[in-house]
């Protein structure tokens, strides 16, 4: 799954960095459903992508994949691309992604906050398809909460 990952990764980025679509690769079949299902990607901008971010403190960090502003409305989404063999999704694997989600939410504020994102979106993509799923700040927020909780209480004190 690494090298699939990796590669649709690179092709997201060079698609909201440069608006060229990555072609001929072994997975694009993954590729060509995310970035030809949305005709609307017009409609956006690119404020970030991969953008790293950390709460040095709490020695958490990650890289976002893409912010993004929806040029008519003004709103800004904070997007992370999956990759899967299936469509398949249970309940614990969303709860996962929200919880992903709302810590970058709260790193991007901390560090950013002009950007400001009030919607938050995973975008799936399988063989021949991709698929949407919204977050609201309430779930991402909430599921951020109780993992770094989870998380707090295995470090080590010194």
């Amino acid at each position: 799954w690494e090298p699939r990952g990796n590669t649709v990764h690179k092709a997201w980025e060079l698609f909201w960095t440069t608006g060229e679509k990555m072609t001929g690769t072994a997975y694009q079949e993954w590729i060509d459903p995310i970035l030809n299902k949305f005709d609307s990607w017009r409609d956006y901008e690119c404020l970030a992508s991969e953008y790293r971010c950390a709460l040095r403190h709490e020695r958490i960090a990650g890289s976002v994949d893409t912010v993004l502003r929806h040029k008519p409305s003004g709103k800004v989404i904070l997007c992370d691309l999956k990759t899967k063999n299936s469509n398949s999704v249970d309940r614990s694997a969303k709860l996962h992604w929200a919880a992903q989600l709302g810590g970058y939410d709260v790193m991007i504020k901390r560090e950013r906050p002009e950007a400001d994102p009030n919607t938050y979106c995973i975008y799936l993509a399988v063989p021949g398809r991709a698929h949407p799923y919204a977050f609201t700040h309430a779930e991402i927020s909430q599921a951020w909460e109780g993992q770094r909780f989870i998380w707090a209480k295995t470090r080590e004190t010194f």
